[in-house]
């Protein structure tokens, strides 16, 4: 899980130019396979598919979450989200919640969901978790939050507090990816509606979560 780039703080702060990037990935593949890296991702294999994962999140998503904070005024709010994904969660307040935990509860880590807790450790304690862990982290509160406002609204006091690279545009794009935003709708379900979900099965079959646990409960997790 300590598989990523680590330079979106650097990022964020601008002690490092997305440009300047781009010319080490240039320095290291010759021009052609740079364009091909952007142009053609599905008829890549080996190791240029993760350059060109890598090439698509700094560029095409970045600008992504540059461009929804800057056009969008309610950017760090529930009122940001597209129309269709306030109303299915709107539409699905009255169901019932699998647990109800305080922002205290949060901030502790203290639910009882340990894949959720681990990764607000590593957020609290190093300032960062990995991309599809955050993800996880996000779409878990919706279920514990009979007002998606109020979930909204703590996901963004948590990620600012304690993330690196909190108050970015990018974090939070992030934030309102988990309730919709430059989504799609999916098959309509309890308490998400039709926004995308994710449970702790595809954690596992994404990485070895009982690794991550310890990890983090040791203090080895970068």
């Amino acid at each position: 899980m300590d598989f990523q780039s680590d330079l979106s703080p650097y990022l964020h702060f601008g002690q490092l130019s997305p440009l300047d990037i781009i010319e080490e990935v240039k320095d290291a593949e010759d021009g052609y396979a740079l364009r091909a890296l952007v142009t053609q991702r599905k008829k890549l294999t080996g190791t240029e598919v993760n350059l060109a994962d890598f090439l698509e999140e700094l560029i095409v998503r970045r600008e992504l979450g540059m461009n929804f904070c800057y056009y969008n005024d309610d950017y760090d709010s529930f009122a940001c989200l597209p129309t269709w994904a306030k109303a299915t969660l709107l539409n699905h307040l009255q169901d019932p919640r699998e647990r109800q935990y305080s922002l205290s509860d949060l901030e502790n880590a203290a639910t009882d969901d340990p894949y959720w807790n681990a990764a607000q450790k590593q957020m609290m304690n190093t300032g960062k978790m990995h991309n599809y862990m955050r993800m996880y982290w996000g779409k878990r509160v919706l279920a514990w939050f009979e007002n998606v406002e109020e979930a909204y609204e703590v996901l963004v006091y948590l990620n600012n507090k304690y993330s690196l690279d909190g108050r970015d545009a990018n974090s939070y794009a992030g934030v309102a990816w988990c309730f919709g935003k430059h989504d799609r709708p999916w098959a309509e379900r309890d308490i998400y509606g039709m926004v995308r979900y994710m449970n702790a099965n595809g954690l596992k079959r994404k990485f070895d979560m009982k690794v991550y646990l310890q990890k983090v409960e040791s203090g080895d997790v970068r």
